[in-house]
């Protein structure tokens, strides 16, 4: 199975939202923000997994795989890919009550 990763730089100013393959809120997407959209998508463009990061907070969020491409791996590359784009401490919400997200953390060495 081919999976494609794709980056999509949404400067400060761009009122274009984002697209996502979950309920995302685009309220979150301020307009005076720089984010990086990751993406990734089987060959016919399906949209299976996506993260993204505002690049001046470092703040991840709306980090998502398909239920159907969990457990192979894609969550991890999102987030490594997220991670290129940090200038500093990476930072994350998650309830406390998401145990699945919070243990998938945890194997990538985020301290929570």
């Amino acid at each position: 199975m081919k999976i494609y990763i794709y980056v999509e730089h949404r400067p400060k100013g761009v009122g274009k939202p984002v697209r996502r393959c979950t309920d995302f809120n685009d309220s979150y997407l301020r307009s005076d923000m720089d984010y990086f959209y990751i993406s990734a998508k089987k060959p016919d463009g399906e949209l299976v997994g996506q993260a993204c990061i505002e690049k001046d907070s470092n703040y991840i969020f709306s980090v998502s795989v398909n239920t159907d491409y969990q457990g192979i791996g894609l969550g991890k590359i999102l987030m490594k890919k997220a991670e290129q784009f940090a200038t500093g401490d990476i930072f994350l919400r998650v309830s406390k009550n998401n145990l699945k997200v919070l243990d998938f953390y945890k194997k990538l060495d985020y301290e929570l």
